[in-house]
């Protein structure tokens, strides 16, 4: 038995004595698309694969995934039995009180776990992040909602929002099994399309004697594929890739820069409202550092978007997010 299982059975056990039987005993997710996983299953081989697993991938979220390394499978051992996420693809500030609500009202969430803000840093072309004042106060709104309703020895985890800007340093010039590079496909640049892929899909598509003599065939492929991005993107980031104001081309080294104050300053923020709210109606608020200097490499960035994390992304936020959730969990109240 590893000391480890140990000090897991033995916070249990003591959990259990000291809080007694009626000790709720579900973890809830307030967050954006990192915590549902978007586009973490780049594990595919060839286009067409790769095209069918965009999406979702929950069973793999850092939060309320399966996986042995997920939030939700190492609160096990603390008898913690289920997961509730209201986690939503671009979610912001402006939407953890609803997410809150929605959690709340469901019976037993005793621990939350909050990740967002890299929406809030992530705006369309032109457009600066919001004042730091107003999300303040949807921090405030959502804290002091979460510590009414919580029961008193419930927990608020906020996890830091991850570096944005590390993105278009390390990322813009890697390739991507449709475009020639992250940068054309931040850019939705279809003339940039990776023609041997165009055709491989075709090929798929069409068969290879049509695609390899009927140019035709090439060229409604070349649409179909501009056709679903643009689908995918439609009501996210509009006519732009999600967060324009920093991956973009277009962007100007201003924008970026107001974009990358912002990032850091809303992490500060984060950790004073932690520290404020903390054991507020008997809540323990903590906050989740680490992320932003976390070492991530590319293969920790989704190569389906060249933005989210891959799987092995997602594990990493986990033991991240997860050494602060132990911390708290096993430290005398």
């Amino acid at each position: 038995m590893t000391r480890r299982l140990v000090l897991r059975i033995v916070c249990t056990l003591w959990l259990t004595v000291t809080m007694g039987a009626a000790y709720p005993e579900d973890l809830g997710a307030i967050g954006d698309s990192i915590s549902t996983a978007m586009d973490a299953d780049d594990g595919c081989d060839g286009a067409v694969e790769c095209l069918g697993n965009l999406g979702e991938d929950w069973a793999w979220s850092f939060a309320t995934g399966s996986q042995p390394w997920s939030i939700a499978s190492r609160l096990l051992p603390f008898s913690f039995s289920a997961s509730q996420t209201a986690a939503v693809n671009g979610a912001s500030w402006e939407d953890a009180l609803p997410q809150a609500q929605q959690l709340m009202a469901l019976p037993g969430i005793s621990l939350v776990t909050i990740e967002l803000g890299g929406n809030d840093v992530c705006q369309s072309l032109g457009r600066s992040p919001p004042s730091l004042d107003w999300v303040e106060g949807r921090i405030d709104d959502t804290l002091t909602y979460l510590t009414d309703k919580l029961p008193s020895g419930g927990y608020v985890v906020l996890a830091e929002v991850p570096d944005v800007l590390w993105l278009r340093e390390h990322m813009a010039a890697e390739p991507h099994f449709l475009f020639q590079s992250c940068q054309a496909l931040w850019d939705l640049d279809y003339q940039a399309l990776n023609e041997a892929t165009v055709a491989a899909v075709c090929a798929d598509l069409y068969g290879d004697w049509l695609c390899s003599s009927v140019p035709e065939f090439h060229t409604f492929t070349r649409e179909w594929i501009a056709k679903l991005m643009a689908g995918l993107f439609e009501g996210i980031g509009g006519d732009e890739f999600p967060c324009a104001n920093v991956l973009n081309s277009a962007s100007t080294d201003a924008a970026r820069a107001a974009a990358g104050d912002f990032n850091l300053a809303l992490n500060t923020l984060l950790a004073e409202k932690a520290d404020e709210y903390e054991g507020r109606n008997g809540v323990r608020v903590r906050f989740a550092p680490g992320i932003y200097d976390q070492p991530f490499s590319s293969e920790d960035v989704s190569g389906l978007d060249c933005f989210h994390p891959s799987r092995s992304g997602q594990a990493i936020l986990a033991d991240l997010v997860w050494r602060t959730i132990e911390d708290t969990l096993t430290e005398p109240r």
